[in-house]
């Protein structure tokens, strides 16, 4: 015996198309025009396997009858189904491709890291496999660094405006606790290419310098600065140059974040809010004509 336990309304169209001059043993089945509609989820209805193997055959050739009729409604259906699936798809997609820095093209390496890869090997590996690291030790390492190294700046330890190295037992500034920081990664086995330094201007338009963590929802900054993780978007920072993630001996040029994104909304907003002559708006004006030079 079956036990049919619970009516949808699929099940319920179908079983009414099942008519008794189709169903020679149909006589059984329940009337659904007496069965409440609060009642179809907990109905039970009872067919013993003769009526099944009497009517199997007939039923089937009905519902493919059914299933040719209206198939062109069920593939609508489909289609829109499809459509929405695919539309979330695609702003997931966009919302992703925020989450990551983007290069505009290559450019030469900072002043000072032109001997960084001969120096020092494994910030320049490619290399794409290692082991996934929780969160919280992403953070630890980033606090102990910033807690251990005393920041002092190249010149007055090397006598040099820019030179790129690990700390030295007198400390090290900015990009120095970002090399370091990424060689303490590599060590606990993150993927160097997923560690990329990176140069900035900070939000008082300072040359700066970063190790970007590249997850897999975005991308991620360990700051001297801070002990703060932030995603790239919220630090509010410039980003000028990053190490391409396919081989870091290269740097790619961002120009996002910061005075960037605001220099570009100026533009779009010059544009669209301009002296109408039926609106009267007017484009603000910046409070820098040329803005500030954003790479060095």
């Amino acid at each position: 015996m079956i036990m049919i336990r619970s009516w949808s309304p699929l099940r319920l169209t179908l079983w009414r198309a099942t008519s008794e001059k189709t169903f020679p043993l149909a006589r059984n089945r329940p009337n659904f025009a007496e069965v409440p509609k609060q009642a179809w989820g907990r109905s039970k209805y009872v067919l013993t396997a003769r009526e099944q193997s009497d009517g199997q055959q007939e039923t089937m050739r009905r519902i493919l009858q059914i299933t040719k009729r209206y198939g062109s409604v069920f593939s609508s259906y489909a289609a829109l189904l499809a459509f929405i699936f695919c539309a979330n798809l695609s702003l997931i997609s966009a919302a992703s491709a925020k989450s990551f820095l983007t290069a505009r093209n290559f450019t030469a390496p900072p002043v000072g890291a032109t001997g960084l890869c001969s120096t020092y090997p494994w910030a320049c590996s490619a290399k794409s496999h290692g082991n996934a690291l929780a969160f919280s030790d992403l953070r630890r390492v980033n606090r102990a660094i910033n807690q251990r190294i005393f920041q002092i700046n190249d010149d007055e330890q090397y006598g040099i405006p820019e030179k790129w190295t690990l700390p030295s037992r007198r400390g090290g500034d900015c990009e120095d606790i970002a090399l370091l920081k990424k060689y303490e990664l590599i060590r606990r086995g993150v993927a160097p290419n997923k560690l990329l330094l990176a140069t900035t201007l900070d939000k008082k338009l300072r040359p700066h310098a970063v190790l970007v963590f590249r997850s897999d929802h975005g991308d991620l900054v360990l700051d001297n600065a801070h002990n703060k993780i932030l995603a790239w978007a919220d630090t509010g920072y410039t980003f000028l140059r990053m190490q391409d993630p396919r081989n870091p001996r290269r740097w790619q040029a961002l120009l996002r974040g910061g005075v960037a994104e605001a220099r570009a909304g100026l533009k779009r907003s010059r544009r669209m809010a301009q002296v109408s002559q039926f609106t009267g708006a007017r484009s603000q004006i910046s409070p820098y004509k040329n803005g500030p030079a954003i790479d060095r």
